[in-house]
């Protein structure tokens, strides 16, 4: 048994039982790291990810639709 703590709000993890805690963060280039991330922390990590998708998402369509008119 391996007792970890979230990187992000020191939550206590245990290892054996959240098998996912390690969390690749980064863009596979130059900026990443491994993270040990608790579920609340991962589903936020997910949930912000999904925010800035969505947001990239309604810039490009408002700009094809100014370079429409």
């Amino acid at each position: 048994m391996s007792i970890v703590r979230c990187d992000r709000c020191s939550t206590r993890i245990d290892t054996d039982q959240d098998t996912e805690c390690e969390v690749y963060v980064g863009n596979y280039k130059r900026q990443h790291t491994t993270e040990y991330l608790c579920e609340a922390c991962r589903y936020q990590l997910e949930a912000d990810a999904d925010y800035h998708d969505a947001l990239r998402a309604m810039a490009e369509y408002e700009a094809e639709r100014s370079a429409a008119e």
